[in-house]
């Protein structure tokens, strides 16, 4: 017998898990992590667990586990080994408490039935507690207990789920309910292989709302070390209870919350003591049985502020706020903070649009009302066209925050909290929090299930107002409300009545039914300062509306500095900004008198002046308008425009003051007549030269040519030599990175030519590049990279020898509309011959005929030319009068009139200036179209179809074809 005083000079350890009927897993009472050892139980023949379908258990041996699981998982013990194999495996004796006699795990083990005494005549397996197994056997069999029993093992425990279909039917079955469990494996600290209990069904479960780092051997991450290890202490093979509330489809994982022995949430524990991070993915899963989400993100809060683990780097953020008055004024303060938080500040901003229900348009003091600046609602996502259960929300998400925002008569306040950064074309956005009063915008709109939380990485900026927006977004899935309802929203689509006129005309009567009278209605958009798209929503229509009596500059077509600058007039922009700003959607209230040619609705329209700093003030757009300036009045609309003497006293009041439209403009008029006038003396500006066409690019209609002296000159030849002897002295082409720097010279090998060229590089295919020969013209297209080498800066610094010309006066037949498409896209990607082989290629069009007309007149011919104006913006090629060097320069005889008379080219000119004469050479052009046309020679053989400048029929853009 073993005395007490004997136990305690044994090795002390604590029991860690058992792995089998009679193998455990001991582990030292301390260290980080404490070293461990697996060991048998000496004197024990158990029954063995299968590891799969090939090995399957034996009786009893799920029983015999289980038994004895529950005497010594977590238990500290003593250990005394009984003898060990050669393989090192040792044998021993367990002491679960003081008492060697009723303390020994081995004999309660045996004397609950499922184990049966070890009895050999070897000198090893005789421990020396042997009696009392004895003892235990004997005392299981008189009681009937365990395998002495007459019940029956158990089945084999069902195997993890491999396919989707019975797990998402587990799932159905069991979602919300309370199961107890077993963890049977900790993965790492958040994911856990458990046995859920009476079923035995093995499952992988994800603690909801938490995601720990892994804890593999080859990761780096001591953080993720520390969770297993806490995790393991706490977990294994201990009885928990698990609640299932969603599965992985994919990888078969189940998602749900787990509660220790103590009744405690085990994700609040790893969150508190910072060995996660938030997994917002499940964070919604987290079970309402287990505490909610409200502790758990209370505990990250918790871990955050001590820096705990995973925060030890966490930087608490800053902000800074901008107030809105009425939902239309602002003020802010500057931005103190650095890092993420820090973004711009804006004075007296207005928000004049809501693009969707997560992004703004605002305008500022700072700009002017120039320019509206794109904010968004920090971590909220709005409903995306694109998703097919969010689209039918798009549109009434963007309602419900427009009546929220706009509409309002409380203070609004926004507030910075941080700002994504510029990509591409894109520029910063910021990204602000709103509140209206004391409710805050982003949890409204979440909460009604109007928009989601954007998943934000946990090293990345995230919104003061981040744990409440998950919450809010649970609270929506769980009511089943918005985009989380599974349906869309209530039919509720528009009647376009000025789609038509005789349909605006049907619809008259009906808003007109009394004089005077007021509809309510949204402003959807803002075309200029005095016509916009409304929505009526009393009547369920949308139409196009026009202030009566008055007239706006026109604006451009997408708003200040878009559109086409030509057909822009002076404050038009800000006319257009200026209403915007003010109405843009926001509800007005609007009186219809008629309707125009158009199908326009005209009358008034009044809105809400927030800056009379009286929520009552309504003010009328059309007043406003002409008291800036920005409006003068339409004398035969005005007389049928009930309020006409006021605006009158409006616009004569700007006039007075100079405002707007009214503005002497003297300077600009000056500095544009100046700039015209800088323009025509450089078109006026006439060089003789002398030239040789080297080559004729038939994707841009134009030829590229060397001046003679060049040519017959020996400076090509010398070039040659000296590229030749720079080439042959280095052995390697060019890294492909050099290749395709832009504008850089390079020494080209011509095998057809047997010299060495001047090049650029237009395109590098793999293997091959497509050059531009710059002192030819010419362009070479599949050469190998090794015909090309570097240039010397002495050589890469002369200028080309050959330019680009056009002929002046004209422009060619066009190729199709297929031909164009196929040239345009070959040239954005520098594939020039690809170019040339659709411009080409077109053989059903007059531009083939062009090209070689054109080809024939001067390849490789000597033309005396006459510059005429400025280069070509698009082409680069100089325009020029042409002829032959050997004929006399008669303008009849020019090739551009020649080519104009073969009817391959239309004569192309602007009206002369008031008391300009058409010059002699641009005349000669004319005459030739004219007689080319009443030849019928060439694209006028079916007659003259010229596009007409009217419109009204639809007859623009003809391309002339056979």
């Amino acid at each position: 017998m073993t005395s007490p005083a004997d136990l305690s000079s044994l090795p002390r350890c604590v029991i860690k898990s058992v792995l089998n009927g009679n193998t455990i897993v001991i582990r030292a009472p301390s260290g980080n992590p404490p070293p461990e050892k697996v060991v048998s139980l000496a004197g024990i023949v158990a029954p063995q667990m299968g590891k799969d379908a090939a090995t399957p258990s034996e009786p009893f041996a799920w029983e015999a586990r289980e038994a004895l699981r529950k005497l010594c998982v977590g238990r500290p013990a003593a250990i005394r080994v009984e003898y060990s194999l050669p393989n090192g495996r040792e044998f021993c004796t367990i002491f679960v408490g003081p008492n060697p006699d009723t303390d020994n795990l081995n004999a309660q083990y045996v004397e609950t039935g499922f184990v049966k005494v070890r009895q050999q005549n070897t000198k090893h397996d005789q421990p020396a507690h042997l009696a009392a197994l004895l003892a235990a056997e004997e005392s299981a069999k008189e009681n009937a207990v365990g395998a002495w029993s007459s019940t029956k093992p158990l089945s084999p425990n069902p195997p993890l789920f491999t396919d989707a279909k019975p797990a998402e039917a587990f799932l159905a079955k069991n979602k919300g309910k309370t199961l107890e469990a077993v963890v049977e494996r900790v993965r790492n600290g958040s994911s856990y292989l458990v046995t859920l209990l009476p079923s035995r069904q093995a499952i992988n479960l994800q603690l909801a709302g938490v995601r720990a780092g892994s804890s593999r051997a080859e990761s780096d991450d001591p953080v993720a070390a520390e969770a297993h290890s806490f995790a393991e202490s706490r977990l294994l093979q201990q009885n928990v209870t698990v609640i299932l509330e969603d599965l992985n489809p994919q990888s078969l994982w189940f998602t749900g919350s787990l509660t220790n022995r103590a009744g405690a949430s085990f994700a609040v524990a790893l969150a508190q003591g910072g060995y996660v991070l938030p997994n917002d993915h499940t964070m919604a899963s987290v079970s309402a049985a287990a505490g909610g989400v409200t502790p758990l993100l209370g505990a990250f809060n918790q871990a955050r502020s001590k820096r705990l683990r995973v925060f030890r780097d966490y930087v608490p953020p800053a902000a800074t706020a901008a107030k809105v008055v009425g939902g239309a004024g602002a003020t802010s303060s500057s931005a103190a903070a650095s890092g993420p938080t820090q973004g711009k500040a804006y004075t007296a901003a207005r928000v004049c649009r809501v693009v969707s229900a997560g992004m703004y348009a605002m305008y500022s003091a700072e700009t002017g009302f120039e320019r509206e600046t794109r904010i968004q609602l920090a971590g909220v996502f709005a409903p995306n066209l694109k998703n097919e259960a969010e689209a039918p929300w798009v549109a009434r998400s963007r309602e419900f925050t427009r009546e929220l925002l706009m509409d309002t008569k409380k203070p609004v306040t926004v507030t910075h909290e941080y700002s994504r950064p510029g990509v591409d074309d894109f520029d910063e956005r910021p990204c602000v929090s709103i509140r209206i009063g004391n409710l805050d915008l982003a949890v409204k709109l979440i909460e009604s299930g109007m928009a989601t939380v954007q998943k934000i990485r946990h090293d990345m900026p995230r919104p003061l107002n981040y744990d409440a927006l998950i919450a809010a977004e649970i609270q929506a899935k769980n009511k089943k409300v918005g985009i989380h309802s599974g349906k869309p929203p209530a039919a509720g689509g528009l009647n376009d009545i000025s789609a038509s006129v005789n349909k605006a005309k049907q619809f008259l009567p009906f808003l007109t039914r009394a004089p005077g009278a007021r509809h309510r209605g949204i402003v959807e958009h803002v075309v200029s300062g005095s016509r916009m798209k409304i929505i009526l929503p009393g009547d369920s229509v949308l139409l196009t509306f026009s202030l009566q009596g008055v007239q706006c500059p026109r604006a451009p077509a997408g708003g200040a500095g878009s559109g086409d600058p030509s057909k822009e007039e002076p404050f038009g922009a800000e006319a257009l900004a200026f209403t915007a700003a003010q109405v843009q959607n926001r509800s007005v209230e609007v009186s219809i008198s008629g309707v125009d040619r158009t199908g326009t609705f005209t009358g008034s329209l009044s809105f809400q002046d927030y800056e009379a700093g009286d929520d009552k003030t309504q003010a009328d757009l059309a007043v406003s308008l002409l008291e800036r300036g920005l409006a003068n009045t339409h004398a035969y609309s005005l007389e049928y425009t009930p309020n006409a003497a006021e605006l009158k006293r409006a616009e004569e009041a700007a006039r007075q003051q100079k405002l707007g439209i009214w503005i002497r403009r003297e300077e600009e008029l000056r500095r544009e007549a100046e700039r015209k006038e800088a323009e025509a003396a450089a078109a006026a500006k006439t060089e003789q030269r002398v030239i040789y066409v080297t080559d004729v690019r038939p994707h841009t209609g134009t030829f590229m040519a060397q001046l003679e002296s060049v040519h017959t000159s020996g400076e090509l030849a010398q070039l040659s030599t000296l590229l030749q002897a720079e080439a042959e002295a280095i052995a390697s082409p060019p890294e492909v990175a050099a290749l395709r720097a832009r504008g850089a010279l390079f020494a080209i090998y011509l095998e057809s030519e047997g010299g060495w060229f001047r090049g650029r590089i237009a395109r590098v295919a793999g293997s091959t590049v497509d050059a531009i020969l710059v002192d030819y013209g010419w362009v070479e297209t599949g050469l190998p990279v090794s015909a090309v080498r570097a240039l010397s800066s002495s050589l890469a610094a002369r200028p080309p020898l050959a330019a680009e010309y056009t002929l002046a006066g004209l422009r060619l037949a066009e190729p199709s509309a297929t031909a164009r498409d196929a040239i345009k896209r070959a040239l954005a990607g520098h594939d020039i011959q690809t170019a040339i082989d659709a411009a080409l290629g077109d053989g059903d069009s007059y531009y083939n005929d062009a090209i070689n007309a054109l080809a024939g007149l001067v390849s490789n011919a000597t033309l005396r030319v006459y510059t005429i104006g400025l280069r070509d913006p698009t082409t680069g090629a100089q325009p020029v009068l042409a002829f032959l060097k050997e004929g006399e320069v008669i303008m009849t005889d020019s090739i551009n009139a020649k080519l104009v008379d073969m009817g391959f080219a239309f004569a192309e000119s602007q009206p002369p200036a008031a008391g300009a004469s058409v010059p002699i050479w641009l005349a000669a052009v004319l005459a030739a179209e004219k007689k080319a046309k009443a030849n019928r020679v060439g694209m006028w053989e079916f007659g003259d179809l010229t596009p007409d400048d009217d419109t009204s029929f639809g007859m623009t853009g003809l391309r002339l074809r056979r």
